[in-house]
This record gives structure tokens, C-alpha cells and sequence, in this order.
């Protein structure tokens, strides 16, 4: 589980230190151009970083204006591991080059390099009472479904793709209701039809184009009507989407969402986070996302949000738990409530 991130001259972050929600689920929450969007993207890179599948490394796209580079540092809690350990992944870029570390920390005991991808002669073997640590790290995946494209026959993608887009919604459904857990397929139109009940069922029609085969979505609805996904609601196809993203947690993984809301109705948003928390719970999955909601806030501890703003020039980022009087509103208020009230007052300028 991902403990903290601190970002050094990374796109709108002059020295950020950004810790995260004990319990898996972490909410950032501001003002269009905070800064939120990089905090998912800042970690999506530092997270993947020994990954094969990384994609294209951007480079001086993420460089704060000004500076020669940036520094990501990603602490990762293996406690249940080890006792006492942490996972760090410390990614630099100075303008022409990456170079990545890891570091596997231990409560009273000396820290050991055990990857440097510029210098690997100062790698340390890892100690065999640490065997097992390094996987502690998260697989991220990158929520970007174009829903526009979600609408229309295409070909499905490889599930295992590190930015899940609309071929891997395909691609994941086909497996599910074609291959060796039926079951889990139905399970995932239960949980659409939580967040919205007019959907009945789900089918997934092939369909021949040119000389190759694509598949679109179909869903029946309460009413009777058969609908191509073209003539479903955008929030309707997110949902799916969304909820198609979590099949994927074979292993520890992170879900990186930005704007969870987005399209969706109050009641429908709230509902949709019951169902996100309920699969964190299980164990196999940590989500970060973004959100300019106040209802979907109110499905959330105040620990678990975190406000970003700008503040003299850099993004900054608090716990909405640390707020003004925090304490005592929590006992009168809901998150969603308490931040509208206190969003004036939080980080002003100077702080």
C-alpha cells in the first residue's frame, strides 16, 4: 500500500511531500489546474518504473517551469511483509536522462540500495529475511477510457496493458463472460445495475469489418429497449468501465482515476464508491482518484481526502483531517459537507 509521494519540481509541484489514505482509497479534491491529475501521474510513473510496459517516458513535459528536473520519491508500506519495512522508489530526471532507484528501508536497520539503474555495481543483494518486499510495490494502471471509442466495434487489447483504455474494457468482458469465470461476469451486471438499475443485461456482439473481427457492447434495459452502446448515457458507459477496471486486480494493484464523477448523477457517484470501497476491502486493489464532487466526498473519511490548491505560484496539498476545527465538525459533518464549508480557509496564500 502506497504510504507517501513526494514530488520535487514535477510539473506544478515546487517540494510536495503528499501522504495517503491508511485504508487504500484516497480522494484529491480542488479547483481545475491545482494539480491533481499530476499527483496521479507522478505516481503511475514513479510505481511503474521497473515495469517492462512503461510507456513512453515524457521527460521535460514534467519538468516545473524553471528547474533543470524533477525527483519522485514513492514510499510503499511492507509491514505485512516484514515488520517495519518500507519500499522506496526514488525516480530523478535532470533534463536528459532518467535514472531510477530502489531502497528498502527497515525500522533500526541501515537502508539498502537493491536496484540503481544508472549505477548498478552500488546495488546491494537483498537480504533473504527481505525476500518477498519488493513486490509489495503495486502494479499501477492508468484509468483512460475514451468513452467516445467505448461507443463504437473495435478490437480488444491486452488486459495486462499498464494505461487501461476501451480495448481492454472489451477485452476484459470478453474474458469474463467467455472464458473461465462466467460467474464473475454476471456479478459485474449486478454491480452495474447498483449504480444504474435500468440496465438488465450485457452482450457483447462481434462484428466483421474489413477482414478482421471487432466487438461492440449492447445492453437490454428496463424498458424493454436493446441499446448499441452509441445510444447509451456517457455515465452509464463509465460506470461499466470503471467497474470492468477492478476485474483486472489479479495481484496487488493500483487504480489511478481521474474524475470519478464525472457523468453520473449524485445518487449514482455515491453508489459507485460503495462499490470501489468494497472491492479495496477485499485486499487486492488500492484507488486514488480525483473528483470535483462534494457528493462523492461525502462517501469518505476526512483522512482519506486530500485537498490540492494553488499557493503562491506551486500546487500544494493537505489532509482535509488537518482543516480548521476538523475535529470537531467531523462529528456533525460529512467530508463533502466540510469541505465546502472550510474550502476558502484551506491552504491561503503564504502557508
Amino acid at each position: 500500500m502506497l504510504r507517501e509521494l513526494r514530488l520535487t519540481n514535477f510539473k506544478s509541484f515546487r517540494n510536495e511531500t503528499i501522504k495517503f489514505g491508511a485504508r487504500g482509497f484516497t480522494v484529491f479534491v480542488g479547483p481545475n489546474g491545482s494539480g491533481k491529475s499530476s499527483v496521479l501521474e507522478a505516481a503511475f510513473y514513479a510505481a511503474l518504473s521497473h515495469f517492462p510496459t512503461l510507456p513512453a517516458f515524457p521527460g521535460l513535459d514534467f519538468v516545473r517551469r524553471g528547474a533543470d528536473g524533477f525527483d519522485l520519491r514513492l514510499s510503499v508500506d511492507a509491514s505485512h511483509v516484514v515488520s517495519g519495512s518500507t519500499v522506496v522508489e526514488m525516480v530523478n530526471f535532470d533534463g536528459h536522462r532518467r535514472s531510477v532507484k530502489r531502497w528498502i528501508e527497515r525500522k533500526g536497520q541501515p537502508a539498502v540500495c537493491v536496484f540503481d539503474e544508472l549505477e548498478p555495481h552500488k546495488a546491494a543483494p537483498l537480504p533473504s529475511e527481505l525476500k518477498g518486499v519488493q513486490e509489495t510495490v503495486p502494479y499501477p494502471r492508468l484509468f483512460e477510457v475514451d468513452l467516445n471509442k467505448l461507443r463504437w466495434p473495435m478490437r480488444p487489447g491486452p488486459r495486462d496493458a499498464a494505461v487501461f483504455q476501451a480495448e481492454q474494457v472489451i477485452q476484459t468482458l470478453f474474458d469474463l463472460k467467455l472464458g473461465g469465470d462466467p460467474s464473475a461476469f454476471q456479478q459485474l451486471i449486478s454491480q452495474l445495475q447498483t449504480i444504474v438499475p435500468a440496465v438488465k443485461a450485457l452482450a457483447i456482439e462481434r462484428q466483421e469489418v474489413g477482414s478482421t473481427d471487432q466487438y461492440s457492447l449492447v445492453l437490454d434495459m428496463s424498458t424493454g429497449a436493446r441499446l448499441k452502446a452509441s445510444q447509451v448515457s456517457e455515465g452509464t458507459l463509465l460506470a461499466l468501465a470503471l467497474l470492468t477496471a477492478t476485474e483486472l486486480a489479479t495481484r496487488p494493484t493500483l487504480l489511478l482515476i481521474d474524475d470519478l464523477d464525472r457523468a453520473l448523477h449524485p445518487t449514482a457517484q455515491r453508489e459507485l464508491v460503495k462499490l470501489l470501497r468494497a472491492v479495496v476491502e477485499l485486499g487486492n486493489i488500492e484507488v486514488i482518484c480525483t473528483t470535483h464532487s462534494p457528493y462523492i466526498l461525502s462517501e469518505f473519511a476526512f483522512d482519506e481526502v486530500r485537498v490540492v490548491k494553488e499557493v503562491d505560484g506551486a500546487s500544494r496539498c493537505m489532509s482535509l483531517a488537518d482543516g480548521p476545527e476538523a475535529g470537531r465538525w467531523v462529528k456533525e459533518l460529512d467530508a463533502g459537507e466540510y469541505w465546502s464549508f472550510v474550502e476558502s480557509r484551506l491552504l491561503p496564500k503564504g502557508a
